[in-house]
């Protein structure tokens, strides 16, 4: 399977002074937990810091707004205020 074939994991975490093409997704690796945990303390400090509005749930879609969904890679297999993109890569199967 080809890479944009594969589903995106949740989270992504890059050493970007060794891999700044961010080629090696570190989150999964058990040396990195520590670490990945801190950046998740961090932004949940922020996010309520600053009053963030996912912390009450989901936002939803303006209408005619468009979301890559959490598998995609691009805005062309997306998500609009009405459902699945019908021109999207998604929906075509690709």
């Amino acid at each position: 399977r080809g890479y944009y074939n594969k589903i995106r994991p949740f989270e992504f975490l890059f050493d970007l002074a060794n891999d700044s093409l961010e080629r090696e997704n570190l989150a999964g690796l058990p040396e990195y937990e520590r670490i990945l945990k801190e950046m998740r303390e961090k932004l949940l400090a922020w996010m309520k810091e600053t009053n963030d509005p996912l912390l009450k749930g989901p936002v939803p879609l303006p209408e005619g707004g468009r979301l890559t969904p959490p598998w995609g890679y691009s805005a062309g297999t997306a998500w609009t205020s009405s459902g699945l993109d019908d021109n999207s890569s998604c929906s075509k199967g690709r």
